[in-house]
């Protein structure tokens, strides 16, 4: 009976783990993690074009930061200096259905001049920004805040109904009393914020002369020592203990009121994924309540692999396509022949859903290849300090900014977009054609012309109606003063210049 009953339940067992599988595989189980990726990026634009109202993005650093989000799919991004403006766009930097970002770019309210030296501060640069990925379910506002510095903050909701914030602030060193009661004012606000139940935040700070090894954290600099005091009146711990910086500073703190939240703090090598003096940072803030990420709509398809060829081919065969294309103008033939055979094709090829993904659509397998070959050259460049390989990782750094380049032009043409679809066949027909400006076929006065015959005489109708009938403007034109009192018009002059008319332009 013993055996019997032993028997049984190793049967139900077995039962229960084929059917349910996710007990052997249960996958990603941490629900209640925010992963965070910092860093000081020096600039998302050229340095040549940093005084520019327009100016140029820096194609590698963004890039660069790309590639990142692609493989690692961050919840929160978070840069320092990105030197933007006004007219460079948030959907130049990231996907805005992937990310929803608050920015705090430079401007004399955030970087007021020297109350006595209007040229000590530099007015262009700095600027700050935190992304929150729309796939959580967290509601993210910014929270207002008059105060003359670049500190920005942003609020989580959690499904409790308490909140966290997220904070970046940017300080130039040379910035004295002013600048640190601007962010002091903004800190302790946040703290008196009864509703937010945890503070983090994160930035170059400039703070180089405190020691943060040390439990109570000290400096020589009576500045650098308000913020410290700062800190600690708003009970707020300063988690890294490494240098941030590539001559061995550190310069970039992570601080928080609830430090227990803060794990799996990671301090990139140099130029580890975006190139700067400044070395990025990644962790993760763990929390009570469970994350809700909203999953991306799937996107519809046409199943190719399924469709009915045969059927295709039989009924595109029986299409009188001289009816829909020979007797109109080029545009309601274009439409026509569309319309025609998406008809065919939704009647004979199945549609499928597909997961919406979140990579951008020029980051393909080339792009990865390559992105890991120029890590791959980094980390033994890093070992071995040989200038060779540093010229291989730098060769490999603009292989991969004149590959993405390349994809990024060519994905404009989505094939999936029928305006797209448009540029492309009148692009086919400009270069098919002898001549780009005159048309296969002309329509004017509810006639259609084809021919040269044709199309010159409704050319010649069309001009004529123009200029037969004298013009009856009121206006008082004198041409007493004019150079051009003595010119004259003949038949044989106008036909002469007609002559060495190009028609082609």
């Amino acid at each position: 009976a013993t055996s019997l009953s032993l028997y049984i339940t190793i049967i139900n067992i077995t039962l229960i783990v084929i059917n349910n599988c996710s007990l052997l595989n249960p996958g990603p189980c941490n629900f209640n993690s925010l992963s965070v990726f910092y860093q000081n990026v020096q600039g998302l634009i050229t340095y040549s074009s940093l005084g520019s109202p327009d100016p140029t993005l820096n194609i590698t650093k963004v890039c660069e930061l790309s590639s990142y989000v692609v493989m690692h799919c961050p919840d929160i991004i978070i840069l320092n200096e990105t030197w933007l403006k006004d007219n460079v766009k948030n959907s130049e930097l990231l996907p805005n259905n992937e990310y929803k970002i608050f920015r705090l770019d430079r401007s004399p309210k955030t970087h007021p001049p020297h109350p006595t030296d209007p040229k000590k501060f530099r007015r262009n640069g700095g600027g700050v920004l935190i992304a929150i990925k729309n796939a959580l379910d967290m509601n993210p506002k910014l929270v207002k805040s008059n105060v003359n510095a670049e500190i920005l903050s942003v609020l989580l909701n959690l499904k409790s109904g308490k909140k966290i914030c997220i904070t970046t602030c940017y300080r130039v060193g040379t910035l004295q009393e002013r600048n640190f009661n601007e962010i002091c004012n903004h800190i302790q606000n946040i703290s008196n914020n009864k509703s937010i139940s945890k503070h983090v935040m994160i930035g170059d700070l400039n703070l180089d002369t405190v020691n943060w090894k040390e439990v109570n954290s000290c400096s020589p600099n009576s500045l650098h020592q308000k913020f410290v005091n700062l800190f600690n009146e708003n009970c707020m711990d300063q988690i890294l203990n490494s240098p941030t910086h590539y001559r061995g500073n550190l310069l970039d703190l992570v601080l928080s009121d609830a430090p227990h939240i803060i794990k799996n703090v990671y301090i990139a090598d140099h130029n580890e994924f975006i190139k700067s003096d400044h070395f990025a940072i990644t962790f993760d803030i763990n929390i009570k309540d469970a994350v809700k990420r909203i999953k991306p709509p799937k996107r519809i398809i046409r199943n190719y692999k399924k469709a009915e060829w045969l059927n295709i081919n039989r009924d595109l065969a029986m299409i009188d396509w001289s009816q829909h294309i020979d007797y109109t103008d080029i545009n309601t033939a274009w439409s026509n022949f569309k319309n025609i055979l998406n008809s065919i094709c939704d009647r004979h090829i199945p549609k499928a859903k597909i997961k919406n993904k979140s990579n951008c659509p020029w980051y393909d397998s080339e792009v990865n290849k390559i992105n890991r070959k120029k890590e791959r050259l980094r980390l033994q460049y890093k070992t071995s300090k040989n200038p060779e390989h540093y010229k291989k990782y730098s060769d490999a750094r603009k292989e991969l900014k004149s590959v993405i380049k390349s994809k990024m032009r060519s994905n404009l043409f989505d094939e999936s977009n029928s305006s797209t679809l448009t540029k492309k066949f009148w692009s086919y027909v400009k270069s098919s054609s002898n001549s780009s400006r005159i048309p296969e076929h002309v329509y004017h006065e509810n006639i259609y012309a084809n021919n040269s015959y044709r199309k010159s005489n409704l050319f010649n109708t069309f001009f004529y109606n123009q200029f037969s009938e004298a013009s009856r403007y009121d206006i008082d034109i004198n041409f007493s003063d004019t150079q051009f009192h003595d010119f004259r018009f003949n038949v044989t002059v106008v036909k002469q210049i007609l002559n060495y008319i190009d028609i082609n332009k």
